[in-house]
């Protein structure tokens, strides 16, 4: 989670107020990436996937809009890897597990991440691009939703602006209930 907290949490605000969303996901992705550059199996496809792995993270606590839901996913994703299938996580193996999961023997260590663990594999890969996918739709969807409420609220106030302001807020409130639940 302290990862979280500074790529996330503090590096992107900082980066967006001075150049722009797009570059602050980019470079608290690529930082993020580099951060595990020193641990044990690092390789270009594990650093291929912690930057999409940071990019799926950066889009998540956007669409979330709160940076706890992130720390959150992050946390269970290195948990569920390290305590519960007994993977090594970013290359540091773990003393025990719930489950003992060992690749088969001669799997590519491309496809399964060799001894970086599974973040360092291809199917990984295929995992977080399916996930930036998605975040994207919802984003789509979520970008429309709110285009509809503001033209709901102008035309409401338009309507409105001849009556009493407080009628006006009443009837804002309940139009904007009536059209989010």
């Amino acid at each position: 989670a302290s990862e979280e907290i500074m790529t996330r949490g503090y590096m992107i605000p900082r980066l967006s107020a001075r150049f722009g969303r797009a570059a602050a996901v980019a470079i608290s992705s690529l930082y993020f990436g580099l951060l595990h550059s020193f641990n044990n199996g690092f390789s270009l496809p594990a650093l291929v996937n912690l930057i999409l792995f940071a990019v799926f993270a950066a889009f998540l606590a956007l669409y979330a809009e709160n940076i706890w839901t992130v720390c959150a996913v992050h946390s269970v994703w290195n948990f569920a890897q390290g305590n519960l299938f007994g993977f090594e996580v970013s290359g540091t193996a773990t003393s025990s597990s719930v489950l003992l999961t060992k690749s088969a023997d001669g799997a590519s260590e491309l496809l399964t991440g060799g001894s970086f663990g599974p973040e360092g594999g291809l199917f990984v890969t295929a995992v977080l691009l399916v996930g930036i996918g998605i975040l994207i739709l919802l984003f789509r969807r979520k970008t429309v939703a709110e285009k509809v409420l503001y033209e709901i609220f102008v035309k409401l106030l338009r309507r409105r602006r001849n009556r009493d302001p407080v009628h006006a807020r009443k009837d804002l409130y309940a139009t904007y209930a009536r059209n989010t639940y």
